[in-house]
């Protein structure tokens, strides 16, 4: 089992970039942690050379996914349809498995 934390900054979610793959806070927190070809796109997570690492059926993707989704929901009009499920934006460190 593969294993990486990657922290998620606030700074990153209150730019609301997550739609741009390049951008996104994800995308980002796997640059700061060496991992400079790997986006988030679109449901997954693909490496420098596009392969998808994971994907929505990962459980700690998608658990990732859920708290950021839950942030914006707090601000962001993109993600209205989390604001029953709101939490205040916050930096985080979050651990991802895969095989």
């Amino acid at each position: 089992m593969n294993k990486l934390t990657i922290t998620i900054l606030k700074e990153d979610i209150l730019l609301d970039n997550y739609l741009d793959k390049h951008n996104c806070p994800i995308t980002k927190a796997l640059q700061r942690v060496g991992k400079t070809g790997w986006v988030e796109n679109g449901g997954n997570i693909r490496d420098e050379n596009y392969v998808i690492v994971m994907d929505y059926d990962n459980q700690s993707f998608r658990d990732l996914r859920t708290k950021l989704f839950d942030m914006y929901g707090s601000f962001s009009d993109t993600f209205k349809h989390h604001k029953d499920t709101a939490t205040p934006v916050e930096s985080f460190e979050h651990t991802l498995e895969w095989k």
